[in-house]
């Protein structure tokens, strides 16, 4: 008896314990899935706040450039800031530099024409160009920007400046000369082309000589040169010559010498207004032009020569 009811207790604890450890265990497994849960969720927030906290910093360093590439870009707009300096600094050098060289080729060109009235009385010396500063308001050392002779800077100017008046006189087509020009045959260009290049030395005629010697002197020949050879190679030039071969240097040649010996007789010419001159400047340019004609009629008849003969060889 005392033994079932033994038995039927321990059967009714038994059954209650292991009730009892199942509610237990659920409970415990409801509580751990409800932790779980939360430690995701927990995560899941770290992680969230982990990725804003990345996109901000890395926006800020791809939209905002750090201290050194502030440093190295101001360095940079310094440097092109200099060199637009530099730049704007060697421009403006080179501008004082070409102004400076206009203005005293300006000043010699004044210099040197206003010498020029003063030819008759001084002569073509330096004491002419030292007049023409006085007057200008400058000291007589101001002559010094011509160079070491400046006697011979003021014929060298004359001539050129001649050369260059006769240019634009025969090339201007509203010119009596160049419509007298177009009307005549080469020989006769050739003869008005001398005689205005003469006429315009007759102011200085009683002085001419002494600009003649300063142009041929041994030591000033080499610049004086160029200038004549621009007068003979103008005046072949508007008289419409067009020769490329060895004739292009024989006519120059002959012209040179044509002018130079009308000079020569211009300087003992005591007629009235020159016209032995002129007269001596056409028969001159006659003969040169028969020369010419001469010299090509004797190259044709001995290229015809040739010609038959060399023929008769290879038959």
């Amino acid at each position: 008896m005392i033994s079932n009811i033994l038995r039927r207790s321990n059967s009714i604890f038994l059954r209650t314990t292991l009730s009892s450890n199942k509610i237990t265990n659920v409970t415990v497994l409801k509580n751990s899935l409800v932790l779980n849960n939360n430690n995701n969720n927990n995560n899941n927030n770290n992680n969230n706040n982990i990725k804003q906290s990345y996109n901000k910093i890395n926006f800020f360093t791809t939209t905002v450039p750090n201290q050194n590439e502030k440093i190295e870009l101001k360095q940079q707009e310094q440097k092109q800031q200099e060199q637009k300096r530099e730049q704007e600094q060697e421009q403006e050098q080179e501008q004082q530099k070409t102004n400076r060289i206009n203005d005293e080729i300006e000043l010699k060109i004044k210099i040197l024409d206003n010498s020029l009235k003063y030819v008759n009385l001084y002569g073509w010396t330096s004491e002419a160009v030292s007049k023409a500063c006085i007057e200008m308001g400058y000291p007589p050392i101001t002559q010094g920007i011509l160079g070491d002779d400046s006697a011979y800077e003021l014929a060298l100017y004359f001539v050129t400046k001649c050369n260059t008046d006769l240019m634009i006189k025969l090339s201007d087509a509203e010119n009596s000369e160049q419509q007298l020009l177009s009307g005549l045959s080469k020989k006769e260009k050739v003869k008005l082309a001398l005689k205005l290049r003469l006429s315009m030395i007759k102011p200085f005629i009683g002085r001419w000589s002494e600009a003649m010697q300063l142009l041929a002197n041994p030591k000033n020949i080499v610049n004086s040169s160029p200038s004549m050879l621009t007068l003979v190679d103008n005046i072949w030039y508007l008289v419409g010559d067009k020769s490329s071969d060895f004739d292009w240097y024989a006519k120059r040649g002959l012209l040179v010498a044509l002018y130079t010996s009308a000079e020569l007789f211009m300087l003992s010419d005591t007629s009235v207004d020159h016209s032995n001159t002129w007269r001596f400047v056409d028969d001159r340019v006659d003969d040169l032009i028969k020369t010419i004609k001469f010299k090509n009629d004797i190259e044709e008849t001995v290229g015809i020569t040739l010609s038959t003969l060399l023929k008769k060889i290879q038959k």
